[in-house]
């Protein structure tokens, strides 16, 4: 797509280069940083899976037997199977009974020793990594075998809590046209410590993320990926105190996109910014391996012009990004006729600037799970804009000198300018002072700094060694 606004690309390059400048001492600090959920999402990557009967996962019984006892400064993998090794043990789920009973010393290896836990460490992660390119080779195969739906795909939310009720509401989605499945978590699971084991039935408005939801929905709209002769995507949400953990099951079972914005746990949940940008880097390093908004008052004068160069100034932007495109959810007023008008115009907006994915929107989603009818009425109406308007887009060209063009060159102009203040203050001072959201997030506040240690020298993370390999 050739840009219709005009830019400057000097200043379009700026931007670029500002941006990389002000991610540089957080990409830093992740390097010379691991997190507990990190160590984690390496042993649930070498197989270790299941939980105690307090519902406790192994994964954070044996991460936390090995901080107790040497620290997580060199990593788990050095002292886990190192114990695995002089303990004779068959599996790391016999490990990690004993370890949470308090029957293991661990130990930092050295010499022969060392090399030999290093060794095997890698050998187990690497199957585990083994395993997600398997899935993403199965990915190209169910896309051959049946074909890939035409963009902007239909993106559309189900979650009741209830996995065996969402795969049902799944599958009639996609039978209605829906191109991307997004079963959204529980509330409050991003604060939780731990991922939960096993199928869920129970969830306030979303449905808990585990290894085995993942699995059973992604089975599901396999099955009707062959009946409707279209490959249908599945996302769910890695973020929060277990953003590597879920990134890596995701991965294990074959999720095809995943939501991994840092900063929405940050301003909203309250969790620690050093902790997030050391578990998103991790995170972001996995979706890498297996392939992985902003709301205007509709009052406002001109409201679809400003929506339509915004729109269109993030396209041209980051051409190749697989764009979501997310409706005014917060400005439904309980007017059935205007929401439904609103969304007519957001469906409109996001296929006159070729965004790659439509986030639709439904009536009571605001409120709770959605009613199904509501979400048969949002599919007719993005399915008529579609219709209706799906080449719009290759005729949309803005008055060079226009109130589009200009609204779209403004904000590129003020985006420089706060870039150009992150990088003069650093991102997480920028972050502490309210910057994004106006809320306030301090560096040394928040939840799950606890679980933030700084690297020693002889650090050893096969995960991130195998990962960062492949870059």
């Amino acid at each position: 797509m050739t840009g219709k606004l005009n830019l400057d690309p000097t200043v379009v390059a700026q931007a670029r280069d500002l941006a990389r400048r002000a991610g540089e001492p957080v990409t830093k600090l992740a390097r010379t940083h691991t997190t507990v959920s990190v160590e984690r999402a390496v042993l649930r990557l070498a197989g270790l899976d299941g939980a105690d009967q307090d519902g406790m996962p192994w994964v954070n019984r044996l991460a936390d037997a090995v901080r107790e006892t040497t620290g997580l400064e060199h990593g788990v993998a050095l002292p886990v199977w190192d114990a695995m090794l002089a303990g004779g043990y068959p599996d790391l789920r016999t490990l990690a009974v004993d370890a949470a009973a308090g029957l293991v010393k661990f130990r930092l290896p050295a010499g022969h020793e060392g090399d030999a836990a290093r060794e095997a460490a890698f050998r187990s992660v690497n199957k585990g990594i083994s395993r997600i390119d398997a899935q993403r080779a199965e990915r190209d195969q169910m896309i051959a075998a049946t074909s890939n739906p035409p963009m902007p795909w239909i993106y559309l939310i189900v979650a009741t809590g209830d996995i065996y009720e969402d795969i049902p509401q799944a599958q009639a989605a996609a039978r209605e046209g829906a191109d991307v499945i997004a079963v959204i978590r529980s509330t409050g699971q991003s604060l939780l410590d731990y991922v939960p084991e096993g199928p869920t039935r129970e969830g306030y408005a979303g449905t808990y993320a585990t290894q085995e939801n993942f699995r059973l929905m992604r089975a599901a709209l396999d099955d009707v990926s062959r009946e409707l002769g279209r490959y249908v995507r599945l996302t769910n949400y890695a973020s929060g105190l277990c953003m590597p953990e879920i990134a890596s099951l995701a991965g294990l079972e074959r999720l095809d996109m995943m939501l991994n914005d840092c900063m929405y746990g940050i301003i909203f949940r309250d969790i620690n910014p050093v902790r997030t940008f050391i578990d998103q880097r991790f995170s972001r390093q996995v979706h890498a391996r297996a392939g992985h908004a902003f709301e205007i008052n509709p009052e406002l004068p001109d409201s679809f012009l400003l929506e339509l160069a915004h729109a269109q100034l993030v396209r041209e932007l980051f051409p190749d990004a697989p764009l979501k495109y997310m409706p005014p959810t917060k400005h439904m007023t309980g007017n059935v006729f205007a929401g439904y008008l609103l969304d007519a115009f957001f469906n409109l907006c996001g296929v006159m600037t070729d965004q790659s994915i439509l986030l639709i929107g439904m009536m009571t989603e605001g409120i709770h799970t959605p009613f199904l009818s509501d979400r048969d009425l949002a599919l007719e109406n993005v399915r008529y804009v579609r219709r209706a308007a799906g080449r719009l887009g290759q005729e949309f060209r803005p008055a060079p000198d226009g109130f589009v063009a200009e609204r779209a060159r403004q904000v590129l102009g003020e985006s420089v300018d706060l870039l150009r203040t992150i990088g003069s203050q650093g991102l997480l001072n920028a972050i502490a002072e309210g910057t994004f959201g106006v809320t306030k997030r301090p560096a040394d506040g928040g939840r799950g700094l606890d679980g933030v240690v700084e690297r020693d020298a002889g650090y050893y993370n096969p995960a991130s060694e195998i990962l960062e390999a492949a870059q």
